[in-house]
C-alpha cells in the first residue's frame, strides 16, 4: 500500500492533482480499515494475503507514519499546503508521532504555496528536532515572504547548533538570492548597499566553512551586485567571473556571463560590457 501511496506522490511531481487525490483516497481506505479493526473483537486478517476480489474479508493494512509522510508529499508537490497541514493534525490525532521528514515536506508544502512565513515558523517551533534541509526551508520561506531579517537571523541561529544543523550550500545560497530579491526592490541606496555587504559577508563566510559555493551561489551573488546598482558592479562582476575561471571546480556558463553584463547595464557601463 506505501508503494502505491509513493507512486502517486511521484507522479503529483507533474502538479498532477488526480495522483495526488488518488493518494489522499487511498490513505483514507487504510484509515477505515484501521477503523474497522479496532471495532471488532477479533482483528480481521487476510491470512492467505489473497487480494481483496478473493478474500471478502480483506481489510487494508494499518497507515503508519510512512504513509501520512507519503500522502502529505503528494499534496506538497502540487503546493496545497492546507492539505498538508490537516494530514499532519490527522497523523497527530491518530497518535502517530511526525518524524522531521512528516514536518520538511508541510514546510516543502508552505514554500510551494508561498504560505505566510509566521506558519512556517510555528512548524520549526513545534520540532523536536529540526535539520538543515528544515532549516533551510524556513530560511527560503522567509525570504519569498521578503522578511530578510529574519531569514538571516536564523542561518545565524543555524551555526550554533549541532553539527546536522549547520548550514550547507543551498543554506547560504538561498539567503544570498533573498538578499539579490531584496536589494532589487529596495528604493533607499542605504538598503542596497546593506543587502550587497551582506551577501559579500555570507560569501566570504560559507568558504571557510564546509559550505563550499556552487554555479547557483555564484549567480546570486552576481544578481545581487547588478540589483546593487554600484558605479563599479561592473567591475566587481568582472572579478567574480575570474575567480570562476580559475576554479578547478567551476567556471562560468551562460547563465553568469549574462548576469555579468546585467551588472555592467545596470551601471550604464555600455563599452565594458561589450569588451
Amino acid at each position: 500500500w506505501n508503494t502505491v501511496l509513493l507512486a502517486y506522490a511521484s507522479a503529483s511531481q507533474e502538479h498532477d492533482e488526480i495522483a495526488a487525490l488518488r493518494a489522499d483516497a487511498l490513505l483514507r481506505e487504510m484509515i477505515e480499515g484501521r477503523k474497522q479493526n479496532e471495532e471488532c473483537s477479533t482483528p480481521i486478517t487476510n491470512s492467505l494475503d489473497l487480494p481483496p476480489a478473493i478474500d471478502p474479508n480483506y481489510v487494508p493494512p494499518t497507515p503508519d507514519c510512512i504513509s501520512y509522510n507519503t500522502v502529505i508529499l503528494a499534496w506538497g508537490n502540487i503546493g496545497n499546503a492546507e492539505k498538508a497541514h490537516g494530514w499532519l493534525r490527522e497523523m497527530k490525532e491518530s497518535n502517530i508521532e511526525p518524524d522531521t521528514y512528516t514536518y520538511n515536506n508541510v514546510l516543502k508544502a508552505y514554500k510551494q504555496s508561498g504560505a505566510p512565513a509566521e506558519r512556517a515558523l510555528q512548524l520549526l517551533r513545534e520540532m523536536d528536532h529540526p535539520n538543515r534541509l528544515s532549516f533551510t526551508l524556513g530560511i527560503q520561506i522567509l525570504c519569498h515572504n521578503n522578511e530578510i531579517e529574519k531569514a538571516h537571523a536564523l542561518l545565524n541561529f543555524m551555526k550554533r547548533q549541532s553539527e546536522d544543523q549547520q548550514p550547507d550550500c543551498a543554506t547560504y545560497t538561498s539567503l544570498i538570492d533573498g538578499w539579490a530579491y531584496f536589494a532589487r526592490n529596495a528604493d533607499l541606496e542605504e538598503d542596497r548597499r546593506r543587502a550587497l555587504a551582506s551577501v559579500f559577508q555570507l560569501f566570504k563566510d560559507m568558504k571557510t566553512r564546509d559550505a563550499k559555493p556552487n554555479s547557483l551561489t555564484y549567480t546570486s551573488v552576481l544578481k545581487a551586485v547588478a540589483a546593487a546598482r554600484k558605479p563599479y558592479s561592473g567591475q566587481v562582476a568582472e572579478d567574480i567571473i575570474k575567480e570562476m575561471r580559475s576554479s578547478r571546480d567551476i567556471g562560468p556558463n551562460t547563465i553568469h556571463y549574462n548576469a555579468a553584463l546585467n551588472c555592467h547595464a545596470r551601471t550604464g557601463s555600455a563599452t565594458q560590457a561589450m569588451d
